[in-house]
């Protein structure tokens, strides 16, 4: 794999100059923002629809590692809207992490891709993020391409424990959501939702309706029944009970997720918007949440746990300090 800048001078080679010319244009960017992204890393939970899209443009913008993870195979429904794949992939049945990495290889060869034949767990998680680069730091950012609320508060839980900026997004229909969570510094899933109402919110949306619940935000983030691809393409009853998408939406809300991570990674945190953005394409309608409100809620079971934590163990420190 050919690298996109000198080690020796730690500047941007003349090939990487050239590739990336366009956004090094780009005055927030520049040739240290794009150092930045050659030397960063990624994790992508899910390489489907959302997943797939994001580690495309990622991949591009010359991320330094993009590391993705899934387990389905590549089938004709898939392909209206997981740009990765071609009839082949799904005349063959390949697996998508195995597709999906062939194709980003060939858009980028100089970019780090490992691909994981593996469902996200908890068993896996902390090996999903370890830096590919050096085993010793975490990667960068998590990125949500999942279609299940159990996988994302997995993610969730992740990016707060070990302080990791988590960029999620799900798409139903016409309308997609779109939310960056900086943990310690905005509200988490479970403060929006909770982990013990999930699973209750998971049975309210099902066929993907957009649920609202008084003042109570969980509505706000839609999310359909987690639905696996595994189905007969030839059996139209079988396709008929998963939940619709248009493909239209399905970039947008992947290019939101791309653009949050290429602002994080080239040092622009500060440019990343931090309210839940909801997309209608349909219906031409866009509204943005404020959430600075939860921010470390106090009932939230997970940012506020791991607050306490962090403050224990400040606590502890200075025992041991004076």
């Amino acid at each position: 794999m050919a690298t996109n800048w000198s080690k020796e001078s730690e500047e941007l080679t003349f090939e990487a100059k050239s590739r990336y010319h366009r956004q090094i244009m780009i005055e927030s960017i520049g040739e240290k923002g794009q150092m930045r992204l050659l030397r960063s890393s990624v994790f992508i939970c899910g390489c489907g629809a959302l997943g797939g899209a994001v580690a495309e443009m990622l991949v591009r913008a010359g991320i330094g590692a993009v590391r993705i993870i899934d387990s389905d195979y590549v089938q004709l429904s898939n392909l209206h809207r997981q740009t990765l794949f071609t009839e082949n992939d799904a005349r063959l049945k390949r697996l998508k992490v195995q597709a999906g990495q062939d194709s980003l290889a060939a858009a980028n060869s100089t970019v780090l891709i490992e691909g994981i034949v593996d469902r996200f767990s908890s068993a896996n998680a902390e090996k999903m993020i370890l830096n590919p680069f050096d085993a010793d730091k975490k990667v960068d950012v998590l990125i949500d391409g999942t279609d299940n609320f159990s996988t994302r508060f997995l993610l969730n839980q992740i990016a707060v424990q070990y302080n990791i900026p988590f960029i999620s997004a799900g798409v139903c229909g016409t309308t997609g959501q779109f939310l960056t969570i900086f943990p310690g510094q905005t509200p988490c899933l479970a403060c929006l939702i909770g982990n013990d109402e999930k699973d209750q919110y998971n049975k309210s949306s099902q066929n993907g309706q957009f649920v609202e619940t008084g003042n109570d935000l969980s509505g706000s983030f839609q999310n359909p029944v987690s639905q696996s691809d595994f189905v007969n393409d030839n059996d139209i009853d079988s396709l008929s009970n998963l939940f619709p998408i248009l493909p239209p939406i399905v970039q947008l809300m992947a290019a939101l997720e791309a653009s949050a991570a290429i602002k994080i990674l080239s040092g622009n945190r500060e440019a990343v918007s931090k309210k839940l953005i909801s997309i209608d394409l349909w219906k031409n309608q866009c509204r943005s949440l404020d959430l600075a409100s939860l921010v470390q809620k106090e009932d939230c079971p997970v940012c506020h746990r791991k607050m306490d934590e962090r403050m224990s163990q400040q606590n502890v420190d200075s025992e041991a300090n004076s």
